[in-house]
């Protein structure tokens, strides 16, 4: 079974119906040791939101309404021992979960993480420890999903 990335929303440049295949998936495969193809192959991937809500003053808004109420419906789909990764803390709590990045949540028998989301404008991508965290974090998934 393979291991279910749930995103924020489409990116300005993202194809809805493909979600996490650009610049993030990019950055996420980096992370994990994969090229982008086998990144696709390797996770399942998902949006809680299918259109990014852009405004002229304040850039990207979150809908937590619409979020949650997706997340409810995603949750229906997690298997027992399945590995679901939570892209930022926005993604979290439209799961009604918070707390420190890797920890692990059981949802319905699904493993849940939540990671630091990879857009860059999170600034715990500063620190370069972090982000030997997050590749060593990435890695370790791929290994367990590999066997």
């Amino acid at each position: 079974m393979k291991p279910l990335i749930v995103g924020e929303a489409p990116s300005k440049n993202e194809v809805t119906e493909r979600p996490i295949e650009g610049r993030i998936g990019v950055r996420l495969a980096s992370m994990a040791g994969l090229t982008l193809p086998e990144f696709l192959a390797t996770f399942d991937r998902v949006n809680l939101l299918h259109v990014r809500q852009d405004t002229v003053t304040h850039g990207f808004t979150f809908d937590y309404v619409a979020a949650t109420q997706s997340a409810a419906l995603i949750k229906r789909t997690f298997q027992p021992n399945q590995i679901v990764l939570l892209l930022g803390r926005r993604a979290a709590w439209a799961f009604g979960l918070g707390g420190e990045y890797f920890v692990q949540h059981t949802i319905h028998g699904a493993e849940v993480r939540i990671v630091p989301h990879p857009s860059g404008i999170n600034r715990w991508w500063n620190s370069p420890e972090n982000v030997r965290q997050m590749n060593t974090f990435m890695k370790t998934i791929v290994g367990r999903t590999r066997g």
